[in-house]
């Protein structure tokens, strides 16, 4: 019995391991399209004739876009709090946590009542 209650334990903080992991990489999807824009943009300037010379300066733009890019993440999820707001604002207008509110307060009514 305490065997199975351990195993349940270290699924629960896989499972937790995992959304957390799988929330990063779908916020990263985000900014590695930030990323696929400025490669663009180098495209745009190279097709008018602003060459970039990519063998020299490739790296150094992509190191420092990466790190700007964890930093602006940090500080969306740490300091101005942005991911959190906008999973509250998504649940609150998902039709299923509006559905499950809702029998919520049936319940606590009826409770009331009784």
């Amino acid at each position: 019995m305490v065997s199975n209650k351990k195993q349940k334990m270290k699924l629960t903080k896989l499972r937790l391991l995992l959304i957390t992991v799988k929330k990063y990489i779908n916020r990263s999807m985000s900014y590695i399209s930030l990323v696929s824009s400025l490669m663009v943009f180098i495209i745009f300037f190279a097709d008018r004739g602003i060459e970039i010379n990519m063998k020299r300066w490739g790296l150094p733009i992509m190191f420092f876009t990466l790190i700007v890019l964890v930093v602006w993440g940090y500080i969306e999820d740490k300091i101005l709090k942005l991911y959190s707001e906008e999973s509250k604002f998504a649940t609150e207008r998902n039709p299923i946590f509006m559905q499950m509110s809702k029998d919520i307060e049936d319940i606590k009514e009826m409770m009331n009542n009784d």
